[in-house]
């Protein structure tokens, strides 16, 4: 009686051995995919935070080209008096005024 009890008891441990290795397998095997996948989507973020910078320096480089430009058209306007729209309608709106900037 007890060896019978001792063998069933041996055959469910190894039947709870054999089903813990399988799940193990399966675990391991979906962590080494998750860390596959891991690198993969570290590796795109990076190259994406590298894009931003780049952007980012792009931007600045032509803001710092849009103020001296902005300053010589002001500049350039104000020496004239005229306003966009006076340039296209010319001498139709101001008859009479003399033009500098034509």
């Amino acid at each position: 009686m007890y060896k019978d009890l001792a063998d069933e008891l041996a055959m469910e441990m190894v039947k709870n051995k054999n089903e813990w290795e399988e799940v193990k397998a399966t675990l391991n095997n979906q962590l080494n995919m998750l860390v596959i996948a891991k690198a993969r989507l570290m590796e795109l973020l990076g190259e994406a935070r590298s894009n931003l910078a780049a952007d980012r320096t792009e931007l600045k480089e032509k803001y710092d080209q849009q103020e001296p430009l902005d300053g010589a058209y002001y500049h350039y306007m104000n020496e004239c008096g005229s306003h966009p729209v006076d340039r296209v309608l010319g001498p139709v709106r101001h008859q009479g005024r003399a033009q500098c900037c034509t």
